[in-house]
């Protein structure tokens, strides 16, 4: 019922939610003992899409799906609600368009505005909601979720898209290990890698953001609009065996980027946060672009089971 009140009160006029029947789209089923929600036949998941139906996306197409992702996250965190569990399977494409971005299952979703609407809720410590490999820093440390860890959330999963819709921790074996190879792991070096320089700026950013900060979705929003406009990758060579935008091979860190400027691409963690909110707002300028399976607990309020409708 948690999802139905969702989609009946704070998601009625979400654009970026699967559609739904006027009436009848959610009930229960006694004889199979389950929950059950009606809504309509949607295309891939974003793990299909990268791995099935066009392999590596261009970093354009990641940039397109990147900015409905940061317009949805706006939109539902201006009604004072997270989505929380960020991850390839919970985002579907119309006709496998990569231009219909749907959010699905927001089983997990939570307020982060106080109840009386004025400011954030009080910070506890509790148990991590949702798989590891995609939450942020701050969750993995208990920490209750902020804006700002939605968007985190969302930086990981667009730089998992250029490879399979998986993340170097995948490999880990307990939740532990991924915050350690997380916290060990130089995201400038490693979206610089993927072709996405501009991912591990957002990215970076949020990590130096306070919980309870509102995140700067207009500089973000630039980011990815120049990503979208880019022509070539952000590096000025190419690995041999290259082809273009799609079924690209592995790409080297940059040191330049198209307009002459320079890629940032900090060492430690401590450089990264020392730039701050200044290097976000330089990343921004039109001449540069300065960038800075693992082990899954999802708790959910209910089951939920999605029925195609033919």
């Amino acid at each position: 019922n948690y999802e139905k009140d969702l989609y009946n009160g704070v998601l009625l006029n979400f654009k970026f939610k699967a559609k739904t029947p006027f009436r009848g789209f959610f009930g229960d089923d006694k004889e199979l003992g389950m929950r059950y929600m009606v809504m309509e036949r949607l295309g891939c998941d974003l793990t299909d899409f990268c791995t099935t139906v066009v392999g590596t996306p261009s970093h354009q197409d990641v940039a397109v799906i990147g900015l409905q992702m940061l317009e949805g996250m706006e939109l539902l965190h201006s009604k004072g609600f997270l989505f929380v569990d960020a991850k390839p399977q919970n985002f579907m494409l119309g006709n496998s368009d990569p231009k219909d971005l749907r959010f699905v299952d927001f089983g997990c979703a939570e307020r982060w505005m106080s109840f009386n609407g004025v400011g954030a809720r009080p910070q506890t410590k509790r148990a991590l909601v949702g798989p590891a490999e995609f939450a942020s820093l701050s969750c993995q440390g208990g920490n209750l979720p902020g804006r700002k860890d939605d968007i985190e959330s969302m930086c990981l999963v667009l730089l998992s898209l250029m490879s399979g819709g998986k993340l170097p921790w995948n490999v880990a074996k307990s939740e532990a290990q991924v915050k350690s190879m997380m916290e060990e792991a130089d995201i400038s070096s490693l979206s610089a890698d993927a072709g996405l320089p501009e991912i591990g700026q957002i990215l970076s950013q949020c990590r130096v953001t306070e919980v309870d900060e509102t995140p700067d979705y207009g500089a973000f929003r630039q980011l990815l609009t120049q990503m979208r406009g880019r022509k070539v990758l952000a590096g000025p060579e190419k690995k041999a065996g290259a082809t273009g935008d799609r079924g690209r091979s592995k790409r080297r860190p940059a040191s330049a980027v198209e307009g002459g400027g320079e890629m940032d691409v900090a060492t430690s963690p401590s450089k990264r946060a020392a730039r701050g909110k200044a290097g976000l707002k330089a990343a921004v300028m039109p001449s540069s672009v300065n960038s800075d399976s693992s082990p899954t607990r999802r708790t959910s309020r209910r089951e939920t089971v999605l029925m195609e409708d033919s």
